[in-house]
């Protein structure tokens, strides 16, 4: 599947940022008041750049790109619900969850979905359900991933990971909240499906 450039950008910006936050985590009497600008700064960059994402008149989706939109919210949902520890509960990611549950119900037919983009779609959901923990949306997002992760083969932690990481995850980042969610999404996939 090919994804818009800048959101590939953003990416690897999130990257570069999310491993800073970590070093900053690790070394806080190294931590500078400049490099706390400078992570202000890169985060309002990311923010803004993934809202203007959103609005086409801004950046054109590009015709082969019809995932963006999921990708794009399940970006900013790890920017606040990881990076910036906001809670489920919290206004703007309960906006960003009803948003994307809303999103993949209205353009994903997962059979014919899982296909072209399987790998995109179950990172997708892998975040809606890590972002999405005790909220009315979770279980919804728990059964869609352990179906697309069934259609992808995926049956234990160690495939789950590797798969988010072909996409956009980071090892530290959330690792145990993210294995939470597969365990969650496999035993009601189990429960569901058998």
């Amino acid at each position: 599947m090919a994804i818009h450039p800048t959101l590939v950008d953003v990416w690897r910006d999130l990257r570069n940022l999310t491993n800073f936050s970590a070093w900053c985590k690790m070394y806080p009497q190294s931590v500078t008041a400049d490099q706390v600008r400078y992570f202000r700064v890169k985060h309002n960059h990311i923010e803004h750049t993934l809202i203007q994402l959103g609005n086409e008149q801004v950046i054109p989706i590009l015709p082969q790109t019809p995932f963006q939109e999921p990708c794009r919210l399940a970006t900013r949902l790890f920017v606040n619900s990881v990076l910036f520890k906001y809670s489920p509960s919290n206004p703007r990611t309960r906006l960003l969850i009803t948003s994307l549950k809303s999103n993949l119900e209205a353009s994903m037919h997962l059979p014919v979905k899982i296909a072209a983009h399987g790998r995109a779609i179950f990172w997708v959901l892998a975040m809606g359900s890590l972002c999405s923990a005790e909220q009315v949306e979770r279980p919804w997002f728990a059964l869609h991933l352990a179906k697309v992760g069934k259609a992808l083969d995926v049956s234990s932690w160690d495939a789950a990971k590797e798969v988010l990481l072909g996409c956009f995850y980071l090892e530290g980042s959330a690792s145990e909240s993210l294995q939470r969610s597969w365990a969650e999404a496999q035993l009601i996939g189990d429960i569901v499906g058998g």
